[in-house]
């Protein structure tokens, strides 16, 4: 065993050394609580060091023993004295994690960060990366890293997945008031990425075209505000909202052909199985009639169809 079980005084442990911490900071509420009423049931792994103790892994469990006024706690104590220590003390500390449940980025990061402590090859700490249940994938691990040069308040939102992976990279194009902007957003209309990544793009853009700040717009702007702030609907629904407004807001003129395409496209009303495309943001000026049959009979009803079609004004409108 690399570690036997004692009681030790919590005044002993080092809670300022975090060299070895994975966990993310989260609420200790329900902890706590736990530790109340049952007691602490996973014991902390400290490691000897002179007079006092590291942690190894546990820095929540610590914390929330301290929080509730304990003053001896029982860890499993690491008395290590070879040239390996480091290797098996960055082990236990990734392996204690990201075994007992999944890791959000943050903590992925920060396990990258002790095996880089201990493999200066990046090949090999990647194939080792993958038996401590981390992912070996060299385009993962670049991404992950970039995390590190994130400020508090981005890595924070990670964490509370308040924004996706991708968005929070693409973040760095943007002011630091902005990005509070941005996290402040999708804290209060929870969308997916896809969502995020256009909302950021037409802010931006709109932000630009007419010479406001992304700020006024997410706080001030009428339409916006209230598209946030009303409650009677889900976030999905908000999101599809706010992305309509200010699609309309950016693009206008496309906005306002393809509603009236919508509009005319009801008049001829098509059959069922029929199906007529505008050019792709009307640049162009080819259209795409499509028709499905399973049968002569279908096939026959639908050429009719568009020999009706030719004759319709509508059609004529919608082309012009």
């Amino acid at each position: 065993m690399y570690y036997k079980t004692e009681e030790v005084f919590i005044k002993d442990i080092d809670v300022s050394d975090v060299s070895y911490r994975i966990s993310a900071d989260k609420p200790l509420f329900a902890l706590e609580e736990s530790i109340k009423r049952i007691g602490l049931v996973n014991f902390p792994i400290l490691c000897r060091n002179e007079n006092f103790f590291i942690i190894i892994s546990g820095f929540r469990r610590v914390k929330a023993c301290i929080n509730v006024g304990f003053k001896k706690i029982f860890a499993n104590v690491m008395d290590l004295k070879n040239k390996k220590d480091k290797h098996l003390k960055v082990g236990i500390a990734i392996s204690d994690n990201s075994f007992a449940r999944a890791l959000n980025f943050i903590e992925m990061a920060r396990a990258f960060n002790l095996l880089l402590k201990v493999y200066s090859d990046k090949d090999v700490m990647l194939e080792k990366a993958h038996t401590f249940n981390l992912s070996n994938s060299h385009d993962f691990f670049n991404k992950i890293m970039k995390i590190n040069g994130m400020p508090s308040f981005l890595q924070e939102a990670l964490v509370k997945d308040v924004v996706a992976l991708p968005t929070a990279l693409d973040m760095k194009r943007f002011e630091e008031e902005e990005q509070k902007i941005f996290i402040r957003l999708f804290d209060k209309i929870r969308v997916g990425l896809n969502r995020q990544r256009a909302l950021t793009l037409l802010l931006k853009e709109i932000s630009i075209l007419e010479g406001i700040s992304i700020l006024e717009l997410v706080l001030k702007d009428k339409e916006i505000t209230g598209i946030i702030a009303n409650d009677k609907e889900d976030n999905n629904r908000k999101g599809r909202l706010l992305l309509e407004a200010l699609t309309r807001r950016r693009y206008p003129v496309l906005t306002k052909a393809k509603k009236k395409f919508e509009d005319n496209l009801k008049k001829l009303n098509l059959a069922s199985n029929m199906r007529l495309a505008p050019p792709v943001n009307f640049e162009e000026s080819i259209y795409s009639l499509s028709i499905n049959f399973k049968n002569i009979k279908e096939l026959k009803a639908g050429a009719e169809k568009i020999d009706s079609m030719v004759l319709n004004s509508v059609l004529k409108e919608i082309m012009d």
